[in-house]
């Protein structure tokens, strides 16, 4: 299954974090993305190596690291980038 299949089949919403093991930002990034994503599981978290995943990375047009996209039911609806808080993760996924 490729990775819009699976953005499709959410119901609600995904989180997409981009990002790269080498990226200061991103290590700090991470701990607080994967807490929200461990207390709120009827939000679909994804964490992608933007390194590996650099077709990903085109279509998006992800171009700094760390980005985190915000998938309703399957649509697109915001590219935030750098670290997000708890409480702007809640923010983006109770629309």
């Amino acid at each position: 299954m490729n990775f819009q299949d699976t953005i499709d089949e959410v119901d609600g919403y995904a989180l997409v974090k981009f990002g790269a093991s080498w990226c200061g930002p991103c290590k700090r990034y991470a701990p607080t993305f994967d807490k929200f994503a461990e207390e709120n599981p009827e939000v679909k978290c994804f964490s992608i190596d933007a390194e590996k995943e650099q077709g990903l990375c085109e279509e998006y047009s992800v171009s700094s690291i760390p980005v985190t996209l915000v998938f309703k039911n399957g649509e697109l609806k915001d590219k935030v980038s750098g670290i997000l808080t708890a409480e702007k993760l809640t923010e983006l996924t109770n629309g």
